[in-house]
This record gives C-alpha cells, structure tokens and sequence, in this order.
C-alpha cells in the first residue's frame, strides 16, 4: 500500500485504503494528470495490485473513475467511468435521444473489444419518466497478463477519448 500511496502523492491526490486494506482510491483535484500517467500508473498497478494483498486501486475526480481490480492473480480488470449525475427528462423526446446516444457510446466502446456498462435509476412521475438519478457510463475490459501494459494504454487511451468526447456531445 505503501508504494500506491506514493503514486497518488506523486499525482496530486489524496489516499485513501480500505478497512480490509484490500482496496484503495485515489482522489485527484485534476484528472489530466492521472490520464497523463497512464504509463507510470500501469507499471505499478500490473505488479502492486496482486489480487491478494490487494485487489483493488482507483483513482477518481472531476466525476470520471479509473479502476484496476484483480480477484487472484490474472486477469485484471480495468475500467473508466464518467459519473454525470441526476438528469433531468422533460420529455418523452429527450429521453429518447439519450438513449440514442448511449446506443452510439456502447457501439463505440464495444468496437473497442470493451464491455459497456450504465449506471443509474430512472424516477418516474405517475407513468412518465421524469429524471435520471445518478447517470453514468464506462467501459471495462480484460487485462490477461503483465505483457500487455503497453497494449493496455493504447486500449485505455482509446476509450477515455471515446468516453470523454461523449460526454461532451452528451451533457
């Protein structure tokens, strides 16, 4: 944990480990500088995060989540989240067209070889939909071993541009 704390330290964030101390985050005030380490974070996180000792590690700000969990020892899972939050939907239209956009965001991430996931609960109104709460999105993909980090960042540098370039359009 201790070379985890260092990492996030060195990224600006503040570190937090689990009561098991299996888990740990990391919180940043600027998420740029987590993407822009990718090749330093990868390098330790494919070693430090055993699936053992410790299982997981995320790194989380600016409503955006990056995660590396391993439940033995390979494979490990890592994933991207955007949280967005309650969304309003006013109209059967609007919620149609948010559909329609994260229809567009799963093709891509799964044109990736990712897997896409949605978060969130809709609130209805009598029968209408009205709201979204806690609306996010993310993808999440399969590392098999140490050998593919490189492989890994391109993959991970790929999706959070996807992932970030919807969010844009999106909300």
């Amino acid at each position: 944990m201790d070379r985890l704390e260092e990492l996030c330290k060195k990224l600006g964030g503040r570190f937090k480990e689990s009561v098991t101390g299996l888990e740990a985050s990391c919180i940043v005030e600027d998420f740029d500088r987590v993407t822009e380490n990718l090749d330093e974070i990868l390098e330790r996180i494919v070693y430090l995060v055993d699936g053992e000792n410790v299982r997981s590690m995320s790194f989380k700000g600016e409503g955006k989540e990056l995660s590396f969990t391993k439940i033995a020892d390979f494979p490990m899972y890592a994933s991207y989240y955007i949280h967005i939050g309650d969304v309003e939907v006013p109209s059967m239209a609007k919620k149609r067209e948010i559909d329609r956009k994260l229809m567009q965001i799963k093709e891509a991430v799964e044109r990736e070889g990712a897997g896409f996931d949605v978060l969130g609960l809709p609130y209805f109104e009598e029968t209408e939909i009205r709201k979204i709460l806690g609306l996010g999105y993310g993808a999440t993909f399969r590392v098999e071993d140490e050998r593919e980090i490189e492989r890994t960042k391109r993959k991970l540098q790929r999706l959070i541009k996807i992932l970030n370039k919807y969010r844009q359009e999106l909300f």
